[in-house]
């Protein structure tokens, strides 16, 4: 999908979003529960030195999947961060969300 610093980001992807190809990639891969509770854990990426999380979900219903995907940026070091993203983007398509992703990552690197 992209590169990610190892040595800069640490990385939790537990369906191994990052080591699929983007071209022709089927959601079908993610581990959706069939359930009406979001899958809000898809990736995210917590910055070694500043300890500022980048985080990617999906929001919304995962039986008729009528939701989107959200990228937010947390402060790690606040308790209440995820009440207050520093920045959050969102999209109905999955390949539009990964671009953001990406973007948050070059940006708070």
């Amino acid at each position: 999908m992209f590169q990610v610093d190892k040595s800069t980001w640490h990385i939790y992807d537990p369906d191994n979003i990052l080591s699929s190809r983007r071209e022709g990639f089927d959601t079908g891969i993610l581990r959706f529960g069939g359930d009406i509770h979001p899958r809000e854990d898809l990736m995210q990426f917590t910055h070694r030195l500043s300890n500022c999380i980048v985080d990617f979900g999906y929001y919304g219903c995962e039986i008729n999947l009528d939701g989107f995907y959200a990228v937010s940026v947390v402060d790690g070091h606040m308790e209440e961060g995820w009440q207050s993203p520093m920045e959050r983007l969102e999209s109905r398509d999955f390949l539009a969300g990964i671009t953001h992703v990406q973007a948050m990552l070059e940006k708070y690197t």
